[in-house]
Order: C-alpha cells, then sequence, then structure tokens
C-alpha cells in the first residue's frame, strides 16, 4: 500500500512513499460507533427505501471493528443469508469534543480512512423488529 497526498475531494494523489498501516491494539479503540442511516436522500432513493420521517439511528458495537486485510468472518449462531457490504468514509475522531460549537468541528478529527460496511440484510430489515443494531453489528 502507498501513501495518498492531497485532498478527499480534489487532487488526491499517489506517492511513492509506503503507507504505515498497522494493526491498532484492541485496548485502544472506540468501545462504540453512532450511526445515522438513510441520512443522504439520494441513497435512500437509490436503494429504493422511504425516506424516513425521523433518523434511523444505530450503533456499531466494538466486535465490528477489525484491521485491514484481516478475513470477515459471518457468524453462524445469527446465519444470514443476505450479508452485503458498503464502502464508507470514516472519520477518526482524535480527542472528546463534547459540547463545542461547530466551528471547532475539524480541530477533533485525527485523520479520515476507509471503511468496510458489513451488514446482515435480513437481520437489519427483516428480524431486527425495526432496529439496524443486530444486522449492522454482526
Amino acid at each position: 500500500m502507498i501513501e495518498l497526498a492531497g485532498s478527499l475531494f480534489s487532487q488526491l494523489k499517489p506517492t511513492n512513499r509506503p503507507a504505515d498501516v498497522r494493526e491498532t491494539p484492541r485496548a485502544s479503540r472506540a468501545v462504540s460507533d453512532s450511526r445515522i442511516g438513510l441520512n443522504y436522500r439520494r441513497h435512500a432513493e437509490e436503494t429504493k427505501a422511504k425516506v424516513p420521517e425521523f433518523p434511523v439511528l444505530f450503533i456499531k458495537g466494538l466486535n465490528t471493528l477489525q484491521n485491514p486485510g484481516d478475513p470477515i468472518f459471518i457468524p453462524t449462531h445469527l446465519a444470514s443469508e443476505e450479508v452485503d457490504y458498503e464502502c464508507e468514509l470514516a472519520v477518526v475522531i482524535g480527542r472528546s469534543c463534547k459540547k463545542r460549537v461547530p466551528q471547532e468541528r475539524l480541530d477533533f478529527v485525527l485523520g479520515y480512512t476507509c471503511a468496510n460496511d458489513v451488514s446482515a440484510r435480513d437481520w437489519q430489515k427483516k428480524r431486527g423488529g425495526g432496529q439496524w443494531s443486530r444486522g449492522k453489528s454482526l
């Protein structure tokens, strides 16, 4: 893997430097990760999903984080026939930013990375009782 330079939104270019990718010890990872589902109208339309009246909130637990290159294991205790993936832009928050003004928000961003959001769609949409957390956290 090589390091990229520039902006994610324009002029992103590969460098000749190797990327410093390493495993993160579990003890230093966040406990959970809060998400908002279908927060982009266009994404809801492309998936033919109803645009929600209220935000769809769900949590991805610590068990969903893993290191680059590790295999993705599909659990057998909650078998799924509809495992799906999405490429996401992950924002890494470097320090606590509770009760801050919006103008300071980027001061707390440590970096950005790619995320592979793997979901069990059957548990998310049909078997989850209206909650997405189980299907998003397998």
